[in-house]
């Protein structure tokens, strides 16, 4: 599990991420994917990124 400090602005953000019914941990892995292809596309991967996975 993961604990955050999350302000309104930041659970809007999230609001607006997240697809339907999905858990709090698939959208965290979602949007770690996503930043992970980002690295890779514009060659900025970091080992700490391919770790967590």
């Amino acid at each position: 599990m993961t604990f955050l400090s999350i302000t309104d602005e930041t659970n809007d953000a999230l609001k607006l991420l997240r697809h339907k019914s999905e858990t709090d941990d698939a959208l965290i892995k979602r949007i770690v994917e996503l930043a992970r292809c980002y690295m890779v596309l514009f060659g900025m991967e970091d080992e700490n990124i391919n770790a967590q996975a």
